[in-house]
């Protein structure tokens, strides 16, 4: 748990005022009493990062000093998962691009989304169709749509280009202030096709690009596009992620060479 700069703040002022309190009451030394509860605080939230289930903790400190190992232990141990058959995932039928994995979240070590990825061409950098399954027990339609049309409103803002290093992270915060004082775009109503039935799903567009999201039985399922028409997609689940997997190996692999 990480609090935030309020939380000590509130800390002091309950401090102080226990403090005063006590030195009145018993003589005790009201900075001592302040520091004690800070300290306290403090103390509390240190000791979250070594409650029970200490695997985040434990992922980010081999992310911070092996990055390259971390990712490849993540990759095998969703390999592990995928044999076990314990993702639902679906993607585009008759895609004849390049295709790979776009990433996964989980939750008390079970995967809660899961998304495919699409590609125009090997060169290209940022996919063309993400398609991402949410499992309906992680999610409310309600939240997550709100989260969706947010990120394709900031996405619309033109990032500014960074001529220093460490400008980007302050441009990323600019475009999103800015994206946010903009009108959120209504959401319109489509139809594609998953698994063979007309499914009807909710739609952000602009030109160039594209965000729906659909309810389904199993969950929710995003779609997200840019330089295509999501009205001729066609939606499956998969069963087999190997080509997937193999994919973002070899991907992986060509970056790195």
């Amino acid at each position: 748990m990480e609090p935030v700069p309020l939380t000590y703040l509130i800390a002091i002022g309950v401090g102080v005022v226990v403090g005063i309190g006590l030195d009145l009451w018993r003589g005790w030394a009201w900075w001592l009493v302040a520091a004690a509860v800070v300290t306290t605080t403090w103390l509390f939230f240190l000791s979250t990062a070594f409650w029970p289930d200490r695997s985040d903790l434990m992922a980010r400190l081999r992310y911070v000093t092996d990055p390259a190992g971390a990712h490849r232990r993540e990759l095998a141990s969703f390999i592990t998962r995928v044999a076990a058959g314990d993702i639902v995932a679906y993607g585009l039928v008759g895609w004849s691009g390049p295709v790979g994995l776009g990433g996964w979240s989980a939750a008390s070590h079970e995967i809660t989304s899961f998304s495919i990825v699409y590609f125009d061409s090997g060169a290209d950098q940022a996919p063309t169709v993400e398609v991402e399954h949410h499992v309906a027990r992680r999610h409310h339609s309600h939240p997550l749509a709100d989260e969706i049309r947010q990120d394709f409103v900031v996405n619309s803002v033109a990032l500014p280009p960074s001529g220093r290093t460490g400008d980007l992270g302050r441009h990323m915060a600019q475009r999103r202030w800015q994206a946010l004082q903009q009108p959120l775009p209504a959401w319109r109503e489509t139809t594609m096709s998953v698994a063979g039935e007309p499914t009807k799903f909710a739609l952000l567009r602009r030109p160039g690009a594209f965000a729906a999201i659909a309810q389904l039985a199993s969950g929710h399922l995003v779609v997200r596009g840019r330089g295509c028409d999501p009205d001729g997609l066609a939606i499956e689940r998969i069963f087999d992620l190997a080509p997937y997997v193999e994919a973002t190996v070899s991907r992986e692999g060509s970056r790195r060479a």
